[in-house]
């Protein structure tokens, strides 16, 4: 979720996780809570958009992998209609893209 004032939350997750087979958070096995970590990212704090680069920058406050805090990510943004495609090449794996609805360039 993106907000007029520049701040944002962001949460992905793999749509292909597998449950806790205890169907309890605490009672995860080593395996499950490190698949846990893997097939999912959240974080919040700042943005700013360069509509002349076509890139965001993400000032990021807080997040679900700690290294994370206080660090800044700029990702390059393919505006198509209210649509917009986010690379997210810093991650070390192989690119992978999002796609967003109703970003608007300014």
């Amino acid at each position: 979720m993106f907000d007029g004032q520049g701040r944002y939350s962001l949460q992905i997750v793999r749509e292909d996780r597998v449950r806790f087979a205890a169907n309890d958070k605490s009672k995860g096995t080593p395996q499950e809570y490190a698949d846990a970590v893997r097939g999912s990212n959240a974080h919040f704090g700042r943005y700013t958009v360069n509509a002349a680069d076509k890139t965001i920058t993400f000032h990021i406050e807080h997040a679900s992998y700690p290294n994370w805090e206080g660090t800044e990510q700029t990702r390059s943004l393919l505006a198509r209609s209210l649509r917009t495609t986010s690379s997210l090449s810093a991650m070390k794996r192989p690119p992978c893209s999002l796609r967003w609805r109703s970003l608007r360039l300014r």
